[in-house]
Order: C-alpha cells, then structure tokens, then sequence
C-alpha cells in the first residue's frame, strides 16, 4: 500500500506512518487492550470468588465440596485455554509493533495458534473430566 515491501513479519497495524504516530490506531488498541485485561480480570476474580465461599460453605457435605472445587477447576483450566492461546497472541501482536521490535515469531504463530484453541479446548476437558475419558473410550 505505501510501496514498501514486508518480508518477515505481516503487520497488523502501522503505527508509524512516515514516521508520524497513528493516535485512531492508538486509540483503538487502548480500547481492545482495555477489553482483553478487564476480561481476564474479571473471570480471575470471579472464579476466586467461587473457590472462597465453595470452600466456606457449611451447609454442603465434604464431598460436594470437593466436586465443586474439581467442576472449578475444569472451569478455570477451560477458560485458561482462550485466555493463553487467543488473548496473550492477540495482546503481543497488537502492541510490540508499537515498540517497533521486531518479533516475527509472535506474529508467525499467533494465527495457528488461535486456530487450535478450540481443539486444545476440547483436549483439556476430556484429560480434567474423567466422564469424558470413559465416553471418549467407550
């Protein structure tokens, strides 16, 4: 678009347009990023919140305690998964070109994996729930 070839890395957005700072651009990745980590914030919090008052609980046996505590765990282990494959790709795609480091690593790899996240979502809960193991078996 501007006459210039890229050869190592596909850029996501370019900040520095002749050597001038894009501020819509900036903008917008303030906006994503704002989105992104109070996303994760929340489901961090939310998911503290449910470990404090399964644990105490007092009205409930032991054992379904500890079937709640394992039912959050998957939870936390499944939401972990588009936390870790698609959010942290997405965050470091989106801001190191902004620092103008050149990381073509993370871009080469951010698009396959965030292709595979649903596959390793599915992987994840048939190794944490045992049910699914057996049916995945049978």
């Amino acid at each position: 678009m501007y006459g210039k070839r890229i050869e190592h890395a596909w850029l996501v957005f370019d900040h520095w347009r002749d050597n001038k700072f894009d501020a819509t651009l900036i903008s917008t990745i303030v906006v994503m990023n704002t989105v992104a980590l109070t996303l994760i914030s929340l489901a961090s919090c939310f998911a503290y919140l449910a470990y404090y008052h399964i644990n105490i609980m007092t009205k409930i046996s032991p054992k379904a305690v500890y079937l709640q505590n394992k039912l959050l765990l998957a939870l936390c282990v499944q939401a972990a998964v588009p936390s870790v494959l698609v959010y942290i790709p997405y965050l470091l795609s989106m801001n190191i070109p902004l620092f103008c480091v050149p990381m073509t690593f993370i871009h080469n790899i951010s698009a396959p994996v965030t292709a595979f996240f649903p596959t390793w979502d599915a992987v994840v809960m048939i190794l944490l729930i045992p049910d699914y193991r057996r049916g995945l078996a049978g």
